[in-house]
C-alpha cells in the first residue's frame, strides 16, 4: 500500500495525505479523520519521519534515544486505569509517538524513587509526559526528572519543576455548557462538580457563570464533597447518598434549576438514577449537559444527555508535538500552555 493508493481511496491528492501523515495543520479536520480512517482500514503505516524521502523538518530529526516516558501520579493511578477519557489521552500520546517511530515507557510516580522506570533514572529517555502533576511527591522525584523536558497533561501550574502544559480549554467548556442550556430556554441553571475538582476546574465554573450573566440567566454552583473519594466510578452507597442529599437541597431551593451542567460523564451516570428516584423527569423537569463525551459511561442513559467532547486524543497528540518541539528548543524562555478547544457532541 502506498500514499498514492490511500489518496485515491480518500479522493484527495497524495500531497494532502502527506500533510496528514506529517501532522501539518493546513488540512480540514474532516479530511484528516477520513484519511486516517482509510489508513487504518487498509493497514497503511507510514515510515518513521527520519526514514522518509525529502527534506526533513526540524521536528522530524531523530531524537537521541527515540523514547518518551509517560508517568502517572500514583494517587491518580486507580482513577486513570478506569477512566475512558484518560484512555483517550494516552492513546493520543501513544499514537503520535508511533507515527514518528518513537517508543514509550510507562510508569507511576510515588514517594519511592526506585519505582521510576529504570530508563528514566538512567537518562535513557528524551523527555517526559506527566499526568497530571507532581504535587505531593518528594523532592527526590522532582530532581530525577529535572534533566528532562517535561510536558504536563490536564494540570495547573507546577511550581518546583515548571514545564509546558496541554489541557482542555475549561473556560470555553463552561461557556459552551451555559450557552447550550440557555439556548434550550433554561433561565435557571446549575453547575455540579465534585468538591475535589474545584481547584483544577475553577475556569470551567467561571466560564459557566460568565456566559449566564451575559445572557441574564440565573446560575449557581453545587460542589459535592465525597470525603476524599476521587474515583466517581467507585463511590459506593455513601457517595450515592451524598449526591442525593445535595440534589434534594438543590431542587427544593427557591432557585430550582431546569438545566444542569454536570462536569463529567462519570458523575452524570451516577446522578441519572438518583434523579429518577427523586421523581424528577429528565428531559422535561430538568435537562442535563454533561462533559468528556465518554460514550461507554453514557450508554443506556435515557434520555441520552448532550456531552461536551474535550477531545482527549487531541490533547495527547498535542502533548507529544510540544514535547518534541521542546527537545529541539530547550533554551526558549518561558513555558507554553496549550488549550484544546472542546466540541459539543
Amino acid at each position: 500500500m502506498s500514499i498514492g493508493k490511500v489518496a485515491a481511496l480518500a479522493g484527495v491528492s497524495p500531497t494532502t495525505v502527506g500533510r496528514v501523515i506529517n501532522n501539518e495543520r493546513n488540512v480540514s479536520p474532516e479530511t484528516v479523520l477520513k484519511i486516517r480512517k482509510i489508513m487504518r482500514e487498509v493497514g497503511y503505516v507510514p515510515k518513521p519521519p527520519a526514514l522518509r524521502r525529502g527534506r526533513k523538518r526540524v521536528e522530524d530529526t531523530p531524537l537521541k534515544h527515540g523514547v518518551v516516558a509517560l508517568l502517572v501520579h500514583g494517587k491518580d493511578l486507580p482513577i486513570v486505569m478506569s477512566s475512558p477519557i484518560a484512555g483517550l489521552v494516552f492513546h493520543g500520546v501513544e499514537s503520535a509517538l508511533a507515527e514518528r517511530g518513537l517508543s514509550m515507557v510507562q510508569g507511576s510516580l510515588s514517594a519511592d524513587r526506585t519505582l521510576l522506570p529504570p530508563m528514566v533514572t538512567k537518562g535513557q529517555v528524551d523527555g517526559v509526559v506527566v499526568w497530571p502533576h507532581l504535587n505531593g511527591l518528594p523532592d527526590e522525584i522532582v530532581e530525577a526528572l529535572r534533566p528532562y523536558p517535561v510536558v504536563y497533561l490536564m494540570s495547573g501550574q507546577e511550581e518546583r519543576l515548571p514545564g509546558d502544559r496541554v489541557r482542555a480549554n475549561n473556560f470555553r467548556i463552561g461557556q459552551m455548557a451555559s450557552q447550550y442550556l440557555i439556548s434550550k430556554q433554561h433561565h435557571s441553571i446549575a453547575y455540579l462538580a465534585p468538591a475535589t475538582f474545584q481547584i483544577n476546574l475553577w475556569d470551567r465554573a467561571r466560564g459557566f457563570h460568565a456566559f449566564a450573566q451575559q445572557a441574564g440567566a440565573m446560575a449557581q454552583d453545587v460542589y459535592l464533597d465525597f470525603l476524599g473519594g476521587d474515583d466517581l466510578l467507585d463511590l459506593g452507597t455513601q457517595g450515592d447518598e451524598i449526591i442525593e442529599q445535595n440534589l434534594i437541597e438543590l431542587f427544593q431551593s427557591q432557585q430550582k434549576p431546569t438545566g444542569l451542567f454536570v462536569t463529567c460523564d462519570a458523575l452524570t451516570a451516577k446522578m441519572y438514577p438518583i434523579l429518577k428516584k427523586m421523581g424528577i423527569h429528565l428531559g422535561s423537569d430538568v435537562e442535563v449537559v454533561s462533559c468528556n463525551h465518554e460514550i461507554s459511561l453514557l450508554a443506556g442513559l435515557d434520555p441520552l444527555p448532550a456531552s461536551i467532547d474535550i477531545r482527549g486524543e487531541s490533547i495527547g497528540r498535542r502533548a507529544v508535538e510540544q514535547l518534541i518541539w521542546r527537545t529541539k528548543n530547550p533554551a526558549t524562555d518561558g513555558f507554553t500552555v496549550i488549550e484544546i478547544e472542546p466540541q459539543l457532541a
